[in-house]
């Protein structure tokens, strides 16, 4: 169980809880953001920013192809395209017409595969778009959202060879998004 706090606008750090981690405390600071203009701010996952993203699956599809790195020799921009949707949605407090964009953008993906029901680490039967990695070959991650509002609920991470340890099929990873919400400060709960 981990529960993640990050001010509104990403200017100040947040905090994670993770109870049971083997750490001296189980909690630890989550850096601020980059600020606007700063190298890494299209990677924000503060809410002010992510309400500047395009609500239409169009303009949303522009913006992600338009982030890639086209100096880069060895990227695979639809692969970099599929793990900064996953970014965004990771500890963020989405907002609702952006993160249904995003789900329709990212699905528009070379690569990615939507399989219409999945179920998420908290039994919950979702809608998932599906990429297999070009980085790591062998896995496929797998971002689910809710069948009805397209709200990101969870993740998966499977394996898609058998190795000595690993069986083709394995779930190697996977999250359920159990709430989110607008809070005072870290380590506030709603």
């Amino acid at each position: 169980m981990r529960e993640a706090w990050k001010a509104v606008d990403g200017a100040r750090p947040g905090l994670a809880r993770e109870p049971g981690r083997p750490r001296r405390a189980d909690e630890e600071p989550i850096e601020a953001d980059a600020r606007p203009g700063e190298l890494g701010y299209n990677r924000s996952t503060n809410y002010r920013h992510l309400s500047t993203l395009p609500t239409d699956p169009d303009a949303m599809y522009r913006w992600l192809r338009a982030q890639a790195d086209d100096n880069a020799d060895d990227r695979n921009p639809d692969q970099d395209d599929f793990v900064l949707v996953s970014e965004l949605l990771d500890e963020s407090l989405m907002p609702p017409k952006v993160g249904a964009a995003l789900y329709r953008a990212a699905a528009r993906i070379p690569g990615v595969l939507v399989v219409p029901d999945v179920v998420d680490a908290a039994d919950r039967h979702g809608v998932t778009i599906v990429r297999y990695d070009s980085y790591n070959p062998g896995v496929r991650d797998e971002l689910i959202f809710d069948k009805d509002t397209l709200r990101f609920i969870g993740s998966r991470r499977v394996a898609t060879k058998a190795t000595d340890s690993i069986e083709a099929g394995q779930v190697l990873a996977t999250s359920a998004v159990l709430e989110t919400a607008v809070v005072d400060g870290p380590g506030v709960r709603p």
